[in-house]
């Protein structure tokens, strides 16, 4: 299992770099700047690890998992207000909202798991136990806001006929997998330990999936907008005049 995790992480860092530098390539770093941000982030701090020997690497891990989250989850945030943000470009009022209520989910969300830890953390715990137990709690509320906020967004698509590129759409389902899959991990590590090796391999998994999925599916070919089919004209145009109107009251409540 511990080779095999390795490779897993050798495959993430090849196609993490291999996906950032597609996007520099095609020019799509300028539409989806966090997401290579992101990718250009776990290639540094995937490499540092393998510099260590045996006999530090665990504490290596360990001080490079603990202050890279708040990074990570910098990035997370960044990027699915990015995909948001795309899939409303032409409604900044309703946007405006979204991202603020994206916010404030994100807020309410880690301090509920803060709290909900807070019971488990004794004076007489290990430092160090404390810390990947802070980490555990704001990962899990950051991911589970996260997954929550995608799903109000399809579902605020779903209603509309907003029409989004391939990459858009791509994007938002890899996002919303990835951070439910974290968001499950986590949950079960909390129950089964932090050093579980299956967990740890899934999670490894679910990376290099995810990963791999950017390298292949974001594509210039995927900028094209996609038609929304099977809706009538008439129901069309008044639905998308009811958003209309919403964007324009939500952006005249913003400048008062």
């Amino acid at each position: 299992m511990p080779d095999t995790a390795y490779l897993l992480q050798v495959l993430t860092l090849v196609c993490s770099g291999l996906a950032a530098l597609r996007l520099f390539w095609n020019g799509l770093y300028r539409r989806y700047p966090a997401l290579c941000g992101y990718l250009v982030f776990r290639v540094p701090s995937g490499l540092i690890p393998f510099f260590f020997d045996n006999s530090s690497k665990g504490s290596a891990y360990f001080y490079i998992y603990v202050y890279s989250q708040p990074l990570i989850w910098m990035f997370y945030i960044l990027m699915v207000r990015e995909v948001y943000a795309l899939a409303l470009a032409n409604h900044r009022g309703v946007h405006t909202l979204g991202r603020w209520a994206m916010y404030g989910s994100v807020v309410v969300s880690v301090a509920v798991s803060m709290l909900s830890i807070m019971a488990r953390i004794t004076p007489k715990m290990p430092q160090k136990s404390k810390y990947i137990g802070y980490v555990f709690a704001i990962d899990r509320g950051v991911n589970f806001a996260l997954v929550l906020f995608i799903l109000l967004i399809l579902f605020f698509l779903s209603r509309y006929p907003v029409p989004l590129s391939r990459n858009v759409v791509r994007h938002s389902s890899i996002l919303f997998m990835y951070y439910l899959m974290n968001t499950a991990t986590i949950l079960l590590r909390s129950m089964y330990g932090p050093d579980n090796q299956t967990i740890s391999l899934v999670l490894e998994v679910v990376g290099a999936l995810v990963i791999f999925s950017w390298l292949i599916l974001i594509t210039p070919a995927g900028e094209e907008v996609r038609k929304v089919v099977g809706i009538g004209t008439e129901h069309e145009q008044r639905i998308l005049q009811q958003l209309d109107s919403l964007n324009a009251a939500l952006l005249k409540i913003s400048r008062n």
